[in-house]
């Protein structure tokens, strides 16, 4: 298990990149499995 501050720099890289590529993920072409795999999963692993 990861201490508190690093958990929060990594949910701030989610956030950050999240941010930076809205538009892509806005696209139709990004879907439900690729939101998982790029954020859920790996949220719930911190």
């Amino acid at each position: 298990m990861i201490d508190k501050l690093t958990a929060r720099g990594k949910i701030a890289d989610f956030v950050t990149r999240f941010e930076e590529q809205y538009d892509s993920y806005k696209n139709s072409d990004y879907n439900e499995t690729q939101t998982r795999r790029d954020f859920i999963d790996p949220f719930y692993e911190i």
